[in-house]
Formats: structure tokens, sequence, C-alpha cells
């Protein structure tokens, strides 16, 4: 869950924040530009988000109906580990691309225009990962939950997510106020901290993943040695009654 909930406070949302940086110099933006630059990236990086999920699950799909063809005993192992990776990766690099807009944005402001301009239209480029964030998490929550518990952990992480979107619009703006003449750009470093621990989080996923699928597999042996055991016991029984 902490993995929603600092991906929830950095990568949700910033307009509460951006808004108010890019309207104070040296941009000088007005309410029109700072809401059309927000629309055009948020709508286009919903629009990637949606065409590079749809392409990820087809290219997933056409390779496992290959391995299926050629290996007809596919062990479920695998191609669980294979998308947990998969989405493990594709949230990292989401999470890079985030680090490196805020990071390009928070030092806009040290230079003049139009320079300072050039960094923010260059720094929406990789802003336009962060729509991936929600999906990928609430897929990795899927694969890694039973499908028993699946509406119980989807709730917990919608809950969780509301709360890290509460911090972001409380906090955030807070620190943006308390710094805004020393340095304007101290909200944006906070951001990348908690970015950063987003995404040394994602990156022990796998590991944490692969101590589960051992602690079942555990569990699952020794289910099936204690039917064994059982099975054994009654055959005596049964023989010892069938004997006397």
């Amino acid at each position: 869950m902490s993995l929603v909930l600092f991906g929830s406070i950095g990568a949700l949302s910033d307009l509460q924040y951006v808004a108010v940086y890019l309207m104070g110099p040296p941009f000088l933006w007005n309410p029109e530009a700072v809401g059309l630059y927000s629309g055009i990236t948020d709508v286009t990086a919903a629009l990637i988000s949606v065409t590079c999920t749809i392409v990820i699950i087809k290219f997933h799909a056409k390779k496992r109906s290959k391995v299926q063809n050629n290996v007809k005993n596919q062990k479920n192992e695998k191609h669980y580990t294979r998308q947990m990776n998969l989405l493990v990766t594709v949230f990292a690099v989401a999470m890079v691309m985030l680090i490196i807009n805020c990071s390009m944005v928070g030092m806009a402001h040290q230079f003049s225009l139009p320079t300072a301009n050039i960094l923010i239209y260059i720094a929406a480029v990789p802003r336009l990962m962060k729509s991936f964030c929600v999906p990928l998490i609430r897929t990795m929550f899927s694969i890694c939950t039973h499908p028993s518990k699946q509406g119980f952990m989807q709730s917990v992480a919608a809950f969780v997510s509301r709360i890290g979107l509460l911090i972001s619009f409380t906090a955030l703006p807070a620190i943006y106020a308390a710094t805004v003449l020393t340095f304007p750009g101290t909200v944006f470093i906070v951001v990348v901290i908690i970015l950063m621990i987003t995404l040394i989080i994602d990156l022990f996923v796998p590991l944490v993943v692969k101590k589960g699928n051992v602690d079942v597999k555990a569990d699952e042996f020794n289910g099936i040695y204690s039917v064994q055991e059982e099975e054994k016991l009654d055959n005596i029984l049964n023989f010892c009654g069938d004997t006397f």
C-alpha cells in the first residue's frame, strides 16, 4: 500500500502548485496559458496511456500464444513472473520520467526567458507518463491478490489513493507557499524525493513477490505432505481393521 500512497502523493496531481508556480516570475503565465498547458498534457497523457496499454496487452497475448503453441506444459509461475516484471519495469520508467519532469520544472525558474519557458515545454514530454501510474498499480494488486479478495484489495487501494491525494492537495501547496520567497523549486525537490522512494519500493516488488511464492509453495508442500500422511494413516487403520 505504500506504493499506492507515495505514488498518489507525487505522481497523480501537481496542478495545485504548478499553476501558481508558472504564474510567478520569471514565467508570468496567465490562467488561460496554465490551463491550456495542463489540459493538453493531461489529455495527451491519457491517450498515450490507453494506447500503450492496448499495445502491451496485444503483444503479451501474441507472445503467450506462441509459447503455448511451442510448449504445451507452460508453467503458470513463469508467466506470472514475466507479467510482474513487465509491470515493474514500465512503472519504473514512468517514475524516472516524472523525476526528470519535476527536476526540470523545479530548476526552470533559475533561468531567464525564453530559456525558462523552453524548459517547461521540454519537461511536458516526460510528464506524459503520469497517467501510467494508477493502471499499473491496480494491475499489480490484481495479479498479486487471490480472486476472492480482489474487491477488498481494490477498495483499500482506492481509499489509500484518496488519502494520498488529500495529502498532495494540502501539504504540497503549503510547502510551496512557505518556500516561495527563498527557493520556489523546493516543492519539486520534495516531490522528486517522494518519487524516488516510490521507485525504490517498486524495484523491491519482485523480491517480495518471489518470497511470497516461496511461502506459498512451502504451504502447498506441507498441505500435500499432511494429506499424504493422513491417507497413509487411514490405510494402516483400514488394514488393521480388516486383519483383526
